[in-house]
């Protein structure tokens, strides 16, 4: 995500200097342009907004000491905004807001929707959260990669949205799993859809995240003969 986003702000014109710890990524940043610096404390002391895209807490809670690191390090008066777009718990992102405020650094938390290459058709939605003011700041750099970004409150709320986001998803991914089950179950069965779903649809799903309880009573029935008849009579036959 770090890479594509910085790719796309050098294409709009931007200054970007940047810091990984992975030689590939190095490889990719100054190939296309970008200024690779020693350590994410130097970034943090010479730019104006700092993005974050990191995979582990722990990478989250190096970078942000580098963050403070760096404050102390800056020659002008005036803090960057750090713009946080991982995916991590409310827990390190809330330490990472309190280590920045510490020193007067304002983060926002704005997690992706979105995977690196539909950044291309601006896809993305960014949540996003935190001081009203930096948000605004921050705006134009953000627009750079979607046209969807909703300012959605207080820091947190962000990681708070996309995470119910996620959990809809899920829940509606599993939805067109059981309805594509109950089909080819009921094609061979000679029995209407509709009545199919009557019937499934009062089954809850295993704890293992499995087919649901309902699918495999229809199954075991139709082996033994008499799965036709309790689909469209909603019978609970034996198993």
């Amino acid at each position: 995500m770090g890479g594509t986003m910085a790719e796309a702000l050098l294409d709009h014109g931007y200054k970007v200097c940047g810091f990984d710890i992975d030689a590939k990524a190095k490889h990719r940043f100054k190939k296309y342009g970008g200024q690779f610096l020693t350590h994410a404390s130097d970034v943090a002391a010479r730019a104006d907004i700092v993005i974050v895209s990191v995979a582990t807490a722990k990478a989250l809670e190096q970078v942000t000491q580098a963050i403070v690191d760096g404050q102390h390090k800056r020659k002008t008066k005036t803090s960057p905004i750090v713009i946080e777009t991982s995916t991590l718990t409310m827990a390190d992102k809330n330490l990472c807001a309190k280590s920045l405020k510490s020193v007067g650094i304002a983060a926002l938390d704005c997690p992706i929707s979105g995977t690196a290459v539909r950044i291309q058709d601006r896809a993305w939605t960014i949540f996003a959260s935190g001081p009203k003011a930096a948000y605004k700041k921050a705006l134009p750099v953000l627009e750079i990669f979607t046209d969807n970004v909703p300012y959605v409150g207080v820091f947190g709320n962000g990681t708070k949205l996309k995470f119910s986001a996620l959990h809809r998803q899920r829940a509606l991914c599993r939805c067109f799993w059981q309805w594509h089950q109950i089909e080819v179950l009921c094609q061979p069965l000679g029995c209407h859809l509709q009545r199919g779903l009557c019937r499934i649809g009062r089954s809850g799903p295993q704890d293992g995240g499995g087919p649901p309880r309902g699918a495999q009573t229809v199954w075991q029935q139709s082996r033994a003969g008499h799965g036709c008849h309790a689909l469209a009579h909603g019978h609970d036959g034996g198993t």
